[in-house]
């Protein structure tokens, strides 16, 4: 009876086979219930919504310097200039409110510069 000998060994080539594909979805899932322990490059640190800088210039800057500085500290007006002169700049990179509060309080030009932080929403504690 050489077929039982046959049965036998696809028996266990089938076990084999159940036995790999279980072991793969395994991972499958458990590799969805693990967090990655990495942060990649590209990954910005989460910014405040609402996050801006109120900046006023010299009444004699160029719009040529203005744009130099902003793009020194890597700023974008997003509203302004205001009937007293002040601009409302956001952030155009990853860099932070402070590094680029640094950034534009190194120019003459710049008569004052001040990161401003979202209002608290009514109810809610900061």
């Amino acid at each position: 009876m050489p077929w039982r000998g046959w049965m036998a060994a696809s028996v266990a080539v089938l076990a084999v086979a159940v036995g790999l594909v279980i072991a793969d979805r395994w991972a499958q899932f458990d590799a969805r219930l693990v967090q990655p322990n990495y942060r990649t490059v590209t990954s910005s640190a989460p910014r405040p919504q609402g996050e801006v800088i109120r900046a006023v210039f010299a009444p004699t800057i160029t719009l040529v310097e203005l744009q130099s500085i902003l793009d020194e500290a890597q700023l974008r007006i997003v509203s302004g200039p205001t009937e007293a002169g002040v601009y409302s700049l956001a952030s155009d990179s990853t860099l932070t409110v402070r590094a680029s509060l640094a950034l534009l309080r190194q120019h003459p030009t710049v008569r004052f510069a001040e990161g401003t932080s979202p209002e608290p929403e009514p109810g809610k504690s900061p």
